[in-house]
This record gives C-alpha cells, structure tokens and sequence, in this order.
C-alpha cells in the first residue's frame, strides 16, 4: 500500500506456502526446514511474477494480484487434492523455533510478530529503501524523475509481502502441525 499498490494474492500464498511445506515434509521425505526454504522461495517467485506484471506489462495490481489469488489457490488445491495435509514429521526443531514458548509462556509467534514490525519499521524509516519505498507511492513520476527506478522498488516490495505472507503459513504449519489448502481463505 505505501508503494501506491495492494496484492490480493497473500491469502492464497498462505495457503500455498503452507502445503508445499507439508507436501514436501510428508510426501517426499524433506526436513522442515529445507520445504519451509523451498515455500519461500516460490513466493519470492510469486511477488516477482506479481511485481513484474504490474510495473512492465502495465496490468494494474487488482487484476495481477486476483488472478494470481485463483491461481493460488488452485494450485494449492491440486497440490493438496483437496484434503488437508497431517502426519508431519514431528521431530524436527521447525515447530519449536516457529510455534513454541519461551519462558514457557510466551508464544513464539508473539516474537515473531515482534521481530518482523521491528525490521519493518527499522527498514522504512532508517534505510533509503524505506524513503524509496514512500516516495514511489507518493508521487511515481517525480521519484522516477529522480532518479530511482520506482519499477524494481514495486518488484521488491511484492516480493517482500509474499515472502513474508509464505513465512506466516510456515508459522501455521508449525502451529497446527497441518497444513490445508483452503488456509488463507477470505483474508
């Protein structure tokens, strides 16, 4: 939204994350944490396909990102075949690390949560990549005039929303030891 745009698709990418990350673990023998790396690569893939559609081809970002939502969303779907996916393999440290308890009280979701807004906010208002990131959505002809190239500044910040929306489906994953393709729904 800062950089003038939205992406519709972080739902879908949720869910997506979430089942390549069991397909992989259950069906296919990867650890935890090598599926996980695998999701989020994917969905950097996916906010670049996003980012790029929407600054090179010129297709608004509501359209890309709602074809991208279906598209998603299918994929998880077939992935999946339609059923949820359990029977991961638990002895892994992923669902310490990503849904366990400090202190055994505090969620580490909590720390998470904390962590990314904390780099968030550090990012855009302490590096040029946060002032770029304001000044394409503020004004996109006048910092291109500048300078800047507001077109690979869009790319990343799509990039970085599905990585992060990839990242919290592996945190779901870990939580409920699940994962569903119909995770992300409605959101």
């Amino acid at each position: 939204i800062i950089t003038g745009e939205f992406d519709l698709s972080v739902g879908s990418m949720f869910g997506l994350s979430a089942v390549i990350t069991g397909i992989l673990a259950r069906d296919y023998g990867w650890g935890m944490w090598p599926a996980f790396i695998f999701a989020l690569i994917v969905a950097l893939g996916v906010g670049l396909i996003n980012g790029a559609l929407t600054t090179k081809v010129k297709i608004p970002s509501f359209i890309v990102t709602l074809g991208m939502l279906s598209i998603l969303r299918g994929a998880a779907l077939v992935l999946a075949e339609g059923y949820p996916i359990s029977g991961l393999p638990a002895e892994s440290n992923f669902f310490n690390v990503m849904s366990g308890q400090v202190f055994g009280f505090l969620p580490t979701q909590v720390l998470w949560m904390i962590a990314i807004n904390l780099i968030g906010a550090i990012i855009l208002s302490r590096f040029v990549f946060g002032y770029h990131l304001y000044s394409t959505g503020s004004n996109k002809r006048a910092t291109m005039l500048s300078g800047i190239n507001t077109d690979w500044v869009q790319i990343r910040a799509f990039m970085i929303t599905s990585l992060l929306a990839a990242f919290s489906g592996g945190i779901m994953v870990a939580h409920l030891s699940s994962a569903t393709p119909l995770a992300g729904q409605g959101n």
